[in-house]
């Protein structure tokens, strides 16, 4: 339950729906016609995922067995019973009610064949289901949707956001994400679209709360690379083999979804498909497939002992005072029943473990990028800028730019940011913003670095 505290909390969730309302009402310009056409590659692509799941699995053909004409593979309950009287399988959560549950941290902890399709043909059916087909309906004559984001439905006090829900948005799988981004366009042929991406906020507030050692060197060391040196280790890198798309790619399949608590099996299915299914080069002209082959990962199996490995030296051995410090949070909650955010809110949910040792950071973290998104929509609209935001999703703000008010809008990003940092004395670190941007004219799917938003004069 989301229990403000004070009354700079309730005022920043008030100012929060004000401006979450004005990004809203801009809304994003997209290509219906675009959409109507991809519905029946997405379906395509959906049959021969359903197919191969049933005739190619051990768990799919058992499925088929059981079930026969009656086989419905969107169905939790069959797969549950397939599970555990086909396949012997026990390792399912349990929910609030002591039922079992085979969500996709379940799902993946089953066999690669089985897993890394099925995952992928939900993904597809999401796509098409909660946004493709809602941006076709919702799309006003303009050819805008108008997304809602919400403030007072997720229990880590992050937003959320429907009809449709942008934040479902694929980023890491190279074809979903390329499929639903590329009609998200620009409303006019001398805009382009922007992204700033708040991607060291969690790290940041992370560190004014837990002041883990390592982490700190990360963060006030420039020649301290954090993603590069999981990178290497992950990896077994070096100084002729490492690349920058080594390095970022550990930052979303490795680094991040490890502080939300991802489990070794997710992060390893997210690994497996990028080395297996695509060619990814070596800073020396080797394939990472065969570079990881030569140290032991040669199938999923292996990938996922890896990754376990992997992440009991990140937890044990790199950030060893930020676990502790999770522990100790955990242990508050379970004495006190609650947990305060620095930002003046009250968590009382019940929450598992993994649950309550992130709910402070996310929560909080959440609320500084809220204040600064509070901060720049003012702005923009105090100097009267063409320039519009488009959405908030997750740690990112989406917006389309007229080229000459780029630096503009990067300047009062940092102002707003500097005015949060000014507020909140907790605060005591940089964070640092990342800025993409699409071609003049472009769209979403087809994003360029412009690197680390800084402020400058416009004069």
């Amino acid at each position: 339950m989301i229990i403000p505290q004070t009354k700079d909390a309730y005022r920043l969730l008030m100012d929060g729906e004000e401006a979450l309302s004005h990004v809203s009402y801009n809304g994003f310009k997209v290509d219906v016609e675009y959409y109507k056409n991809q519905k029946p590659v997405i379906d395509n692509e959906i049959k021969r995922l359903h197919d191969e799941i049933i005739e190619q699995t051990t768990i799919g053909r058992a499925w088929k067995s059981r079930y026969y004409n009656k086989i419905n593979i969107d169905s939790s309950t069959q797969l549950k019973v397939v599970l555990e009287k086909d396949i012997g399988f026990d390792k399912f959560k349990v929910t609030a009610k002591g039922g079992n549950s085979a969500d996709k941290d379940v799902i993946a902890k089953l066999p690669y064949e089985f897993s890394g399709r099925y995952l992928k043909y939900k993904q597809l059916q999401t796509a098409l289901g909660s946004l493709i087909n809602q941006i076709v309906v919702g799309a006003d004559s303009r050819g805008f949707i108008h997304p809602n984001f919400n403030l007072h439905t997720v229990r880590t006090f992050r937003s959320s956001c429907d009809s449709p829900n942008l934040q479902q948005m694929p980023k890491h799988d190279a074809f979903v994400k390329k499929l639903v981004r590329t009609g998200f366009v620009t409303c006019s042929p001398d805009t382009r679209l922007f992204e700033i991406d708040l991607r060291g906020n969690e790290v940041s507030v992370g560190c004014c709360l837990h002041r883990d050692r390592q982490m700190l060197t990360f963060l006030n060391d420039k020649s301290a690379d954090m993603h590069g040196t999981v990178a290497d280790h992950f990896y077994r890198l070096n100084e002729t083999t490492r690349t920058k798309e080594l390095r970022n790619s550990v930052k979303g399949r490795f680094v991040f979804p490890s502080f939300y608590g991802a489990g070794s099996e997710s992060i390893a299915i997210s690994f497996w498909d990028y080395v297996s299914e695509n060619e990814v080069l070596l800073g020396n002209g080797e394939t990472l497939k065969a570079h990881m082959e030569a140290f032991g990962v040669v199938d999923f199996d292996s990938m996922l002992r890896h990754t376990t490995e992997e992440l009991k030296w990140y937890w044990e051995d790199l950030f060893g005072d930020y676990n502790a410090w999770k522990e100790g949070i955990y242990n508050v909650y379970k004495e006190q029943g609650y947990l305060d955010l620095p930002t003046g809110f009250r968590v009382t949910d019940f929450m598992r473990k993994t649950q309550a040792m992130n709910v402070v950071i996310q929560g909080a973290a959440f609320h500084v990028l809220l204040a600064i998104l509070i901060g720049l929509v003012r702005r923009m609209e105090h100097y009267k800028l063409k320039s519009k935001i488009r959405g908030q999703i997750h740690d990112s703000i989406v917006g389309e730019a007229y080229p000459e008010e780029l630096q503009t809008i990067y300047n009062l990003y940092i102002d707003s940011q500097q005015a949060v940092r000014k507020k909140w004395g907790w605060l005591i670190y940089d964070i640092v913003a990342e800025s993409e941007l699409s071609d003049i004219g472009g769209n979403w799917a087809v994003m360029h670095e412009d690197g680390v938003v800084e402020k400058e004069c416009t004069l």
